[in-house]
């Protein structure tokens, strides 16, 4: 097939798609036998510049990117359009991506190395209300057939919302050691005045039912950062600081399985105290304010005698606010209800007052059904105790 020499130009025009101005000029190829064409091509939010070299009878040949720039607002709900990327549809994203590449082709199938910019975008989910800002992420893929990245991939936000919680300077490093397999080798955020940090952990893309879970160091969360989440708590004031763990499920089909946190205080300075809303009964409610040792018969001798309960005094105190009481451990379960239908949230907190007392430990254990996004919204209603430490 005899070389093609000249130069073309054109509007490609497509139902759904913005119109693409084109323009082809060939070129001197840098191996006999093959085609060398130049390309251009220019939509609304789009510009390309790349060529290919190519061998008309085998279409072997090579590609080569030199710059590739995308509006990601107006182009990613036409790519979930056209794909029928069904996931990518209650996303907004709004950036310039800049691409560039070079590899070969096999029969016309191209395969090499990608390079992805992405710098300060904005990304919303509509669905699950999560917006994140200050989005950048530099990725290099070293495959396209098949999809692989061996090396660590970065991804950072500067400002994320999520129910209610801002988080701030995130970082997550990935890798795709394989197409199936997307490794995740650390993420990291600062929130609720503290600091989470997550061990590595791999998803399995080709099976989307196989279950991911996620360990996370916290660090010094803030109580103060944590009480606005608590208005039903029956929690007045707090200050100070817990450390901890938190632990994720969930798998791409079911979506979030369940979850535990349990963090604990930190000492000297940074103790977290907190002191209750007052409220009467909630502690002594059930318990007698003093003990009758006698026969009620005796009438004024039996109420005479009687024995003062005491720990009954410290406990009305607590339950009124006038006591502090110094977190020692915190912890937070979720997991799915049997029927699919929300979440059972559970919150166990256990407590000591700060100043010598009858009462060594109060421990609350609270049952609460509701959804998973009301996780800390919960009343503290059943099931106190007094125990020993």
């Amino acid at each position: 097939m005899p070389a093609i020499s000249g130069d073309a130009a054109g509007v490609f025009t497509t139902p759904g798609l913005p119109e693409v101005r084109w323009r082809v000029t060939t070129a001197t190829a840098a191996t006999a036998g093959r085609q060398r064409l130049l390309v251009t091509a220019e939509a609304e939010g789009v510009k390309l510049s790349g060529e290919i070299e190519i061998d008309p009878a085998t279409r072997d040949g090579s590609w080569r990117l030199a710059d590739v720039t995308m509006d990601t607002a107006i182009w990613l709900p036409v790519i979930a359009e056209t794909f029928s990327l069904a996931q990518l549809k209650d996303l907004t994203l709004t950036g310039i991506v800049r691409l560039t590449g070079e590899g070969v082709l096999r029969a016309g199938v191209p395969d090499g190395t990608l390079a992805v910019t992405l710098r300060d975008a904005t990304l919303t989910h509509s669905d699950a209300a999560v917006t994140l800002e200050g989005v950048s992420a530099d990725l290099h893929l070293d495959s396209l057939r098949p999809l692989r990245a061996s090396a660590e991939q970065v991804v950072t936000f500067r400002t994320a919302t999520a129910g209610g919680v801002t988080l701030t300077d995130g970082r997550v490093a990935f890798s795709l050691p394989d197409e199936n397999t997307l490794r995740i080798t650390q993420a990291s955020v600062q929130v609720l005045g503290g600091h989470m940090e997550t061990e590595p952990f791999a998803l399995t893309l080709a099976d989307p039912a196989a279950e991911v879970q996620a360990q996370a160091r916290l660090a010094q969360i803030d109580l103060k950062e944590i009480l606005p989440l608590l208005t039903k708590t029956g929690i007045s004031s707090a200050q100070g600081r817990l450390d901890g763990r938190m632990t994720l499920r969930w798998s791409a089909r079911a979506g979030f399985l369940g979850g535990e946190m349990q963090l604990a205080g930190t000492p000297g300075a940074a103790a977290p105290i907190i002191r209750l809303t007052p409220t009467p009964g909630l502690l002594t409610a059930h318990m007698p304010e003093s003990f009758v040792l006698l026969p009620a018969w005796l009438g004024p001798l039996g109420r005479w005698t009687a024995a003062r309960n005491p720990v009954f005094a410290p406990l009305r105190d607590i339950e009124l606010g006038r006591t502090s009481l110094r977190i020692e451990s915190l912890g937070l379960r979720a997991q799915p209800k049997a029927d699919g239908g929300g979440h059972l949230l559970r919150l166990q907190l256990v407590a000591q007052p700060v100043e010598a007392s009858l009462v060594p430990k109060v421990s609350l254990d609270v049952n609460v059904d509701g959804p998973l996004q009301e996780l800390l919204k919960m009343g503290l209603k059943e099931n106190l105790s007094v125990g020993k430490p």
